[in-house]
């Protein structure tokens, strides 16, 4: 008994382990096992054949009835694979047999072409049916395939039928509860790979629904204005130089909506960056000055501090500025109260480090993690848009971005451009 379990054990494990490996690093991305790759899952259930040939097991404790669970990679392969797995493993399988010879060579042939022959005309019903019908049913398949493999015997060539029954019985058990178990582990891992792949549906669909609220968030303030200003045109009969004034803001709001789908275009899309030499402390300079008329109406000072030395970044400049100004812009308006943001250039090897720090509320470490993605903000009337495109317009610039912040003491982005490239003594 011991060396029939361990002979159905060490089958089981040439069966399953191709199986899981196929799987592990192949199969991960499909929703049906074997619908690709089915020349690797060919070879991989054909190593399992050859093995389980080669190292058969005995159900009888004088080791007279010989037996292996060949049969089970070749009803997997032609019901989960159809004709050309099933015909392939079929030639495997006879080359292997007649190589060996000795007495069942050709119940055992006759009784695997009938399987190859009639098992893959199931496979559109089969995969309607539940995942537990379907190992049922394999299950039943092969069991009834070792007591087809009796009947045949007897009928064909006149095997003693009684003389076989009990080791027959054995074998149809043996090969019934290793069906079972490898079926169970394939409806398991075509379980697992629905449910992927629902789960990336899900994120995918959620991240659409937030990005479709965030363009309608955003746009809607310019069409109002844009619709009003219109109204006034059509119903008020104005001036000329009225008329003018209204146009000109229906003009910016224009701006202002194209700004936005281009930034959600760019995330969504994101395109190359003409980067150019350029001096890390200039742009910072000008970003300072059009933030302080901003900081002075919430109360906020800024306060910048260069490097000794200038530093010559690689970066596109209305780039970098507007990744600048909506770092600025979010420190400013995180600051409750009065506080100061500050800016400070350093250099770092081969990257030009900028520091912005602000006085601010803080986050948690959580939501330092959420920070760029899709609709995630800390603003009650925000929608992410701003960090969404910083990120993606310094990620374009080759650029590097750190945060540290904590709850109730302010937040600071530490951000690294590449130095430019000097040029060589011979240019």
């Amino acid at each position: 008994m011991l060396e029939l379990l361990s002979g159905l054990i060490n089958n089981l494990f040439f069966v399953m382990i191709p199986i899981l490996l196929y799987y592990l690093f192949k199969a991960n991305r499909y929703e049906t096992l074997f619908e690709q790759n089915k020349v690797l899952i060919t070879v991989l259930l054909s190593i399992s054949i050859i093995l389980c040939m080669l190292f058969p097991f005995a159900t009888d404790a004088e080791g007279e009835f010989i037996i292996d669970l060949r049969q089970i990679p070749i009803i997997i392969g032609a019901l989960y694979g159809g004709y050309g797995v099933g015909g392939a493993l079929l030639a495997v399988f006879a080359a292997m047999r007649l190589s060996i010879g000795g007495e069942g060579v050709y119940t055992s042939m006759v009784n695997v072409v009938m399987l190859v022959a009639f098992l893959p005309l199931l496979r559109a019903r089969f995969f309607q049916w539940s995942h537990t019908k379907r190992i049922i049913v394999v299950s039943l398949i092969a069991f009834f395939s070792v007591v087809a493999n009796v009947f045949g015997g007897t009928l064909l060539f006149g095997d003693p039928i009684i003389e076989l029954a009990e080791p027959y019985i054995t074998a149809a058990l043996a090969q019934f509860i290793g069906t079972a178990v490898v079926a169970l582990l394939i409806e398991q891992m075509i379980k697992n790979q629905k449910m992927q792949r629902s789960v990336i549906q899900n994120k995918k669909l959620e991240v659409v629904s937030h990005l479709a609220a965030s363009i309608a968030h955003e746009i809607r303030n310019p069409l109002q204005s844009i619709k009003g200003f219109t109204q006034l045109l059509q119903q008020e009969r104005p001036t000329p130089a009225k008329q003018q004034e209204y146009l000109s803001i229906v003009e910016e709001e224009i701006k202002a909506a194209e700004r936005i789908l281009n930034n959600y275009l760019m995330y969504a899309k994101p395109g190359t960056t003409t980067t150019t030499p350029i001096y890390l402390e200039d742009v910072v300079d000008h970003v300072v000055q059009l933030l302080e008329p901003y900081a002075k109406q919430h109360h906020t000072q800024i306060s910048f501090s260069p490097t000794h030395k200038a530093q010559q970044i690689e970066a596109d400049p209305h780039h970098l500025s507007q990744c600048l100004i909506n770092i600025g812009k979010n420190g400013i308006e995180a600051i409750e109260g009065s506080g100061t943001l500050t800016l400070s250039t350093e250099p770092n090897g081969h990257y030009a480090r900028l520091r912005i720090q602000d006085d601010g509320i803080g986050m948690t470490k959580e939501e330092v993690a959420h920070l760029g993605e899709p609709y995630f903000t800390l603003k009650k009337n925000g929608t992410g848009l701003g960090l969404m495109a910083v990120f993606t317009l310094l990620q374009n610039m080759k650029g590097r971005v750190t945060i540290h912040s904590e709850k109730g003491s302010g937040t600071e982005f530490i951000i690294d451009l590449p130095l430019a490239k000097r040029p060589s003594a011979s240019e």
